[in-house]
């Protein structure tokens, strides 16, 4: 199926509803979509194109992404949390404040990604050899010596280990915050 053929019902609940939670998207070319907080949570997106997309704010929780192609892609605030992102290639993607807390990263391509203020956990597996407490990205034993983490989220966030000289952190939220060796 390619975006011409996406079936009439998926449209509408794509373009009305914003909600496509737990659909077979498998393969689809959904680059020229607006997704924007459309809900994908639990979708089936293996294969799918969403290269220089749209994906701002969208929930994606526990979606299937393996082999999805997301270069260039605008995912600012997604919800990646649980989700399958296995050899998916993220190349310039831009992640800034995601959730990836509980993703699965392995052999994905990030190179040239933007993951600052992107939140992962002890569960979120990385590429192998991928440096991500230098990424900018936030969670255990993150390098964020000077980071404008102003007004960020990070209620829960375990920051354990983490280096947070010169951040700046005027109206974060840190409630219940893991903050042991910071």
């Amino acid at each position: 199926m390619t975006t011409q053929s996406l079936a009439a019902p998926l449209m509408v609940r794509l373009t009305t509803q914003r909600e496509l939670a737990h659909t077979d998207l498998q393969g689809q070319n959904l680059s020229a979509f607006d997704l924007y907080r459309v809900n994908l949570q639990g979708a089936n997106l293996q294969n799918a194109i969403l290269s220089q997309g749209c994906l701002i704010g969208v929930n994606c929780t526990d979606a299937q992404l393996q082999n999805a192609q997301l270069q260039n892609t605008d995912l600012r605030g997604v919800c990646l949390r649980g989700a399958d992102l296995s050899h998916a290639d993220l190349t310039g993607a831009y992640l800034f404040r995601a959730d990836l807390r509980g993703a699965n990263l392995a052999n994905a391509t990030l190179t040239d990604a933007k993951l600052e203020a992107a939140l992962y956990d002890e569960a979120t597996l990385w590429p192998e050899g991928f440096a991500s407490v230098r990424s900018g990205a936030i969670g255990p034993g993150a390098v964020l010596h000077g980071a404008f983490l102003n007004t960020a989220d990070l209620r829960e966030v375990n920051l354990a280990g983490a280096k947070l000289l010169g951040a700046y952190l005027s109206g974060a939220d840190l409630t219940q915050a893991n903050l042991s060796e910071v």
